[in-house]
């Protein structure tokens, strides 16, 4: 049984997994074996590569960072009291054990811990503040998290989603985002609280609140819909548009959405692993002025609006090198809410947002087509 695997872009390595070195299957029965935590550490492979147990990859093309930064926050978070090299055997045992029967991911989840490692060093070059203060929120929800995590794992069980892999996908969230943000000119610093949001931006009373959902793929929705599109590509496409996103996403993030409004007057989702995040990413990809759709002019809006008592939610996708936002006034969505209750009651409007959530595309192909007839009726 071979998993190793090997993905280049012009020419140059992307990601490669050596799977099979740390896993030996002997009368059916897998054995694994991974080093002592204090042995693992990211190792430079080339000029722009490095290797974390199973996987070797470059930085730059899957993070836009590089081996020595990524080297050095290692060290800094480890010097910090975070466990690096525990996060990440824990981390490989839930990836091999629970994911290997059905699919590696093209980029292994404990590539996410070197991206932090690299993220937490780019933020420290840049002196934002209150880093520290983020580290040892970091450390303790990691060190909190782990321990849930490997009682599953010693049961034999699944680690339920709110344990390590979801933690650290939301800290390489955050910390991409404050990356983001000051690349592109804007004053960042952490919550220097507990409580709250998790940034302020710009000194003044506008706050960021980070959330991520992944997206569970409905294969036999999808296998319906290349059937579709094979006989008509017309039928099954998306007309995207903002207000579309906008309902679709309602519907998917609805219950966390409110419960953030709460803490910030500008809410960044990030829906890079929903629908909506690709169908943002395409939005961008495909408009005639891209820059309408940039972080920065998203963040630009949602500042002139905290000016005037307004809260903001944006749209943010990275799939790109170049991350697609879109902005808009929250108090639309709390509209959304309330017609939709005052029309179909609480009981239908939990019905479709259950729909939403398992058949992602057909709700969001469902509502561009009433988008479109309404434009057409000129309602």
């Amino acid at each position: 049984m071979n998993y190793d695997v090997e993905f280049r872009l012009n020419s140059e390595l992307y990601i490669k997994t050596y799977v099979r070195d740390y896993i030996e299957i002997k009368n059916k029965i897998a054995h694994v074996k991974l080093p002592d935590p204090k042995d693992v550490k990211p190792i430079m492979t080339g000029e722009s590569t490095l290797r974390l147990l199973y996987a070797e990859f470059n930085p730059k093309l899957i993070y836009r960072g590089d081996v020595h930064g990524t080297i050095d926050g290692w060290k800094y978070l480890e010097e910090k009291g975070i466990p690096l090299g525990e996060v990440t055997i824990t981390l490989a045992q839930e990836e091999i054990l629970f994911l290997l029967p059905k699919i590696l991911p093209a980029i292994p989840r404990i590539v996410s811990v070197a991206e932090i490692a690299y993220l937490v060093y780019f933020l420290k070059q840049r002196n934002i503040k209150n880093l520290d203060r983020e580290i040892s929120r970091i450390r303790r929800k990691v060190k909190g998290s782990m321990k849930s995590t490997e009682k599953c794992l010693g049961r034999g069980e699944t680690p339920k989603s709110d344990y390590l892999s979801t933690d650290i996908t939301s800290f390489v969230s955050e910390l991409k985002v404050c990356r983001e943000l000051i690349e592109a000119g804007f004053n960042v610093e952490f919550n220097s609280q507990e409580k709250g949001p998790d940034i302020f931006i710009e000194g003044q009373s506008a706050k960021i609140e980070i959330s991520r959902r992944s997206e569970v793929l409905n294969l036999e929705e999808w296998k319906e819909w290349m059937k579709i599109a094979q006989e008509d590509p017309n039928k099954a496409t998306i007309r995207l548009r903002p207000d579309v996103l906008l309902f679709s996403t309602f519907l998917n993030l609805i219950d966390k959405l409110k419960e953030e409004l709460n803490q910030g007057d500008i809410i960044i989702v990030d829906v890079t692993s929903t629908l909506e995040g690709y169908s943002l990413f395409a939005m961008k990809a495909f408009s005639t002025e891209p820059s309408r759709l940039d972080l920065q002019t998203a963040i630009n809006t949602a500042l002139e609006h905290a000016k005037k008592g307004g809260k903001s939610l944006i749209l943010y996708s990275d799939l790109t090198d170049t991350p697609a936002a879109v902005w808009y006034d929250a108090q639309v969505l709390l509209n959304i809410e309330q017609e939709l209750i005052n029309r179909m009651g609480k009981k239908k409007l939990k019905e479709l947002i259950s729909i939403r959530r398992k058949y992602p595309y057909t709700t969001l192909k469902m509502i561009s087509d009433a988008f479109e007839l309404l434009d057409k009726l000129g309602c």
